[in-house]
């Protein structure tokens, strides 16, 4: 199973995003923070992480639920994540 891509929506701190994984398997999560002199703190690293595992295994790392997750925003949440080979996985 290869990770190809990851689309988020109605996360915060993503309205879309889509996420095409390296064909190295090797990946670098950096974040820039759009407010002059903040640090790349709260720029939605660990949110990429949370919803690739909520999506893959219906947990989060830091034990983020999906109640909790629409707490932040009232919009549907939508993770997909396309593997090569075996297709699909959707979580809503």
């Amino acid at each position: 199973m290869i990770l190809e891509k990851t689309h988020i929506i109605n996360v915060v701190p993503f309205d879309d995003i889509e996420i095409e994984w390296n064909k190295y398997n090797k990946v670098l999560i950096s974040g820039i923070n759009k407010m002059p002199g903040m640090s790349r703190n709260a720029v939605g690293k660990s949110m990429i992480i949370d919803m690739l595992t909520w999506c893959m295994w219906g947990k989060t790392l830091r034990e983020l639920n999906k109640d909790t997750l629409k707490l932040y925003n009232n919009k549907l949440l939508i993770v997909e994540t396309y593997f090569s080979k075996i297709g699909r996985a959707s979580c809503r």
